[in-house]
């Protein structure tokens, strides 16, 4: 069975007086909202430090990705470079299945902590930019630009 590379080895950190242990990790993921994604390429980077704390870990630094979003309105879509800050303490309650993240008595799992706080950096409803008028029921219609052959539909009374 292959290991994730988001499955960092603790055992040496529960020894006493264990000092922070640095993660750096390169991986491509798979995580997307329902109008925004993780691109696979580039890869997923971390700067994070892992550090015992009583009662659990702390998890602390930085993740870096490139992100794909699709504007709400107009339905473009364009690549954003994604940094998020990561501060996340993990209870160190191994035995609790019911546990928000997987941690094992010699393995923490980073993979679901990254993904919940990556993902919530995410906007629910991304907009290209604040000008964006979104489109209308005609096909091949953006409101953004000009609107070939609109004349007018003179059998309409609201035309």
């Amino acid at each position: 069975m292959m290991s994730s590379p988001l499955i960092v080895s603790i055992g040496q950190l529960r020894r006493e007086r264990a000092a922070s242990m640095p993660v750096q990790v390169s991986t491509s993921v798979e995580w997307k909202l329902e109008l925004s994604q993780v691109l696979p390429d580039p890869p997923l980077e971390t700067r994070l430090k892992v550090s015992p704390m009583p009662g659990g870990f702390l998890v602390d630094g930085t993740v870096r990705v490139l992100a794909r979003h699709t504007c709400y309105r107009c339905l473009d879509e364009w690549d954003e470079t994604v940094i998020s800050e990561i501060t996340q303490f993990v209870v160190d309650d191994s035995g609790d299945e019911d546990a928000d993240y997987s941690i094992t008595e010699f393995n923490l799992d980073l993979e679901p902590i990254l993904r919940d706080e990556l993902l919530l950096t995410f906007p629910v409803s991304p907009i290209c930019s604040s000008e964006c008028k979104g489109v209308v029921d005609t096909v091949q219609t953006d409101l953004n630009g000009d609107i070939p052959g609109d004349e007018g539909d003179t059998s309409s009374p609201f035309s």
